[in-house]
C-alpha cells in the first residue's frame, strides 16, 4: 500500500515537473524578443555614435545567449560571401525551426534587414527606433498571454499528474 501511494506521489510530481517545463518553454520564447530589443537598442547607438558596418555590430554584442546561435549563423554567412538581407532572413528561419520562438513574431524579426544599410544614421537610427517600439508592444502581449499559459500549463501538468496516479492505482 506503502508503495502504491509513493508511486502515486511520484506520478503527481512528474506531471507538475511537465507543466513546469513547458511553462518554461514558453517563458523562453518572450526572452527572445527581450534579446532582439537589447540587440537593437545596441544596433542602434553603434550606428549612431560608432558608425560600424554590421560585421563589427553582430561581433561585438553580448549578453544576448538565446541569440548568439542566430548572429554566429549570420557571421558565418556574411564571411562566405553572402548578403546580409539573405543571411539574416536564413538565420531567422532556422531559429524559427528551432522553436527559439512564435511565428507571430516572424514577420517582426525579418523586417530588420529589409533595406538595413541603406539609409544615413539618422534615418536608420529612427527605423530602429520605430522596430524597437514594435518588439515592445509584442513582448507586452506575449508577456500577457505567458501569465496565462504558465497558470495553464502547471494545472495540466498537475491535473493529468492526479488522474495518471489514480488509473494506476
Amino acid at each position: 500500500m506503502i508503495l502504491k501511494i509513493a508511486g502515486g506521489v511520484l506520478i503527481v510530481i512528474c506531471g507538475s515537473l511537465c507543466g513546469i517545463y513547458f511553462s518554461g518553454a514558453t517563458a523562453k520564447k518572450a526572452e527572445f524578443i527581450s534579446q532582439y530589443i537589447s540587440f537593437l537598442n545596441h544596433t542602434e547607438a553603434m550606428i549612431c555614435f560608432a558608425c560600424a558596418d554590421i560585421y563589427r555590430i553582430l561581433s561585438e554584442q553580448s549578453g544576448l545567449p538565446l541569440m548568439n546561435r542566430m548572429l554566429g549563423e549570420i557571421k558565418t554567412e556574411l564571411e562566405s560571401g553572402h548578403d546580409f538581407t539573405s543571411s539574416w532572413s536564413s538565420a531567422v528561419h532556422n531559429a524559427y525551426e528551432r522553436k527559439e520562438f512564435e511565428k507571430e513574431d516572424l514577420p517582426l524579426l525579418l523586417s530588420f534587414a529589409e533595406g538595413f544599410g541603406e539609409l544615413g544614421p539618422d534615418e536608420e537610427s529612427g527605423r530602429l527606433r520605430l522596430l524597437c517600439r514594435s518588439a515592445q508592444e509584442r513582448l507586452s502581449e506575449i508577456e500577457k498571454e505567458l501569465s496565462g499559459r504558465k497558470k495553464l500549463y502547471r494545472t495540466l501538468g498537475v491535473f493529468f499528474g492526479i488522474l495518471a496516479a489514480v488509473i494506476i492505482i
